[in-house]
């Protein structure tokens, strides 16, 4: 693994980050990149959290109707390689689903917990779904780490840095189309708040991934 300074200060990061939020503004529909000028939009309900974030203020995204948007050519941008990463502290309510977001279409991703483990299922634009379900149970409720890394073979989910679900479907599962835009948050019900969410536009190894959350 290969950590290089970034645009993080002292800071050592995975290079090179796509975009890093820290969700501080507190007021507005935009979050800001702290290291490019790709932002967030906050849709329909989605709202600020104050000072109660893991590190400054946060967003919450609690209904189906509350996420984040990414633009089309930023999002065009983002999967350019047909992989990605999405790296994000999380508040998890006993019995709520975390989505974790889509890749364009109808390429969803989401979690939930199914007797007391996780179950990740991810969707394809042809409507074809794979799903994995974790050993990891006992899950507390509070702030969390989730990372999943996909490419077009395969995807893992990194729960507070363990590898805790890996699942493979057919190639190109996440080929963009068109001019879709990257949800991130709550296309399902049950999402909390967010706070330091990092995207990378390639899939990151497990060292990559305990980097960002140990800097973030």
């Amino acid at each position: 693994m290969n950590i290089v300074n970034s645009f993080f200060g002292k800071k050592e990061f995975p290079p090179t980050p796509f975009a890093f939020y820290k969700f501080n503004e507190g007021s507005g529909f935009v979050a800001n990149s702290e290291i490019s000028s790709r932002p967030l939009t906050l849709n329909h309900d989605t709202y600020w959290k104050g000072t109660s974030g893991r590190e400054g203020d946060s967003v919450r995204v609690n209904l189906s109707t509350e996420y984040l948007t990414l633009g089309g050519s930023d999002t065009d941008d983002l999967l350019v390689n047909n992989a990605f990463s999405i790296c994000k502290w999380f508040t998890y309510a006993q019995g709520n689903s975390v989505s974790i977001g889509t890749a364009g279409g109808t390429r969803v991703v989401t979690a939930y917990p199914v007797g007391g483990h996780w179950r990740v299922m991810v969707g394809n634009n042809a409507g074809n779904w794979v799903y994995t379900t974790t050993s990891t149970s006992g899950i507390l409720a509070g702030w969390h780490h989730f990372a999943l890394t996909v490419d077009i073979n395969s995807y893992h989910l990194y729960f507070n840095g363990v590898l805790v679900a890996t699942a493979s479907y057919t190639a190109n599962s996440f080929k963009k189309i068109g001019q879709s835009m990257m949800l991130l948050g709550n296309t399902y019900a049950g999402s909390r708040t967010i706070d330091n969410l990092v995207l990378y536009s390639r899939k990151l190894d497990v060292d990559e991934v305990n980097a960002v959350m140990n800097l973030t």
